[in-house]
């Protein structure tokens, strides 16, 4: 997180803690995932990620919303795995996130390519090349979605 969002976030959290109006459950929580994606690289990220996964989802958070962060915070969690080789972590990582539901987006699509990779790195290709399929199929939806809001349909 840059030093003028973190003073900013500090700022905003002390104003409402000032005037009475302590930030919500909701607020914390994506703030906490925000810290989390801004950390920096290797162990600190790692840290950052798994803590905020280990966090639970506040009531007032519609269940899609939970999903697509959880899922978001779960793919770079696994992407530091396996920069540090750690890839039967980063694939046990995807599959719970990939648990909480799968929709034609992308995150679901980031979680195929990295669960994926994490396949490749434990010599299991013909798996690998499975979800990466699934992920290219998604990325089609998407993109036929992108060029129709765009006229350029074909």
């Amino acid at each position: 997180m840059t030093h003028l969002r973190r003073s900013w976030l500090l700022l905003l959290l002390l104003l409402a803690a000032a005037i009475g109006c302590a930030p919500s459950p909701e607020a914390e929580w994506l703030a906490a995932a925000q810290a989390a994606h801004e950390s920096a690289d290797g162990a600190t990220k790692r840290a950052a990620l798994e803590d905020f996964l280990d966090r639970s989802v506040p009531a007032g958070v519609q269940s899609d919303d939970a999903r697509v962060v959880r899922q978001d915070a779960a793919y770079r969690l696994a992407r530091v795995m396996l920069t540090e080789g750690d890839a039967a972590e980063a694939e046990a990582i995807a599959n719970d996130a990939l648990e909480l539901g799968e929709k034609e987006d992308v995150f679901t699509a980031n979680l195929y390519v990295v669960r994926g990779q994490a396949l490749e790195a434990q010599g299991r290709p013909v798996r690998a090349t499975m979800d990466y399929h699934d992920a290219l199929l998604i990325n089609e939806v998407l993109l036929e979605a992108a060029l129709a809001e765009d006229g350029d349909e074909q």
